[in-house]
């Protein structure tokens, strides 16, 4: 009997309609302080080998700019990519380690968006 009182209050209209709500739209605003990561572009890779080459002590690097580009290197991805894949190409284990410690760096600072350089 409960069941069936249950089962018919539900059923029954209720006697004040619900009013739908329209959503509301939120709108992403960009967050202060928080910089979206640069495009890649062809010329990436040769100014980050010549930033090494300058700043970080890795003698030739532009020498590896066509090996690296053969291998689908950039300083977007080279902290990620084997080392054994950087050996073949013809870097010494100092330079890899300096390579992909300044790629972060470099990718994620202002000279990756400074296309003037």
């Amino acid at each position: 009997m409960l069941l069936l009182r249950t089962v018919q209050d539900l059923t029954r209209e209720t006697t004040t309609p619900l009013t739908p709500h329209p959503a509301r739209a939120t709108t992403s605003l960009p967050v202060p302080g928080i910089i979206s990561p640069p495009a890649l572009t062809p010329s990436m890779l040769t100014r980050f080998l010549k930033h090494a080459e300058d700043h970080l002590g890795v003698a030739f690097a532009t020498t590896y700019e066509s090996s690296l580009r053969g291998i689908g290197a950039g300083p977007d991805i080279l902290a990620e990519m084997a080392d054994q894949d950087l050996v073949r190409v013809g870097l010494s284990a100092g330079d890899i380690i300096q390579l992909k410690k300044g790629s972060i760096t470099w990718w994620n600072g202002p000279l990756a968006k400074n296309t003037a350089k």
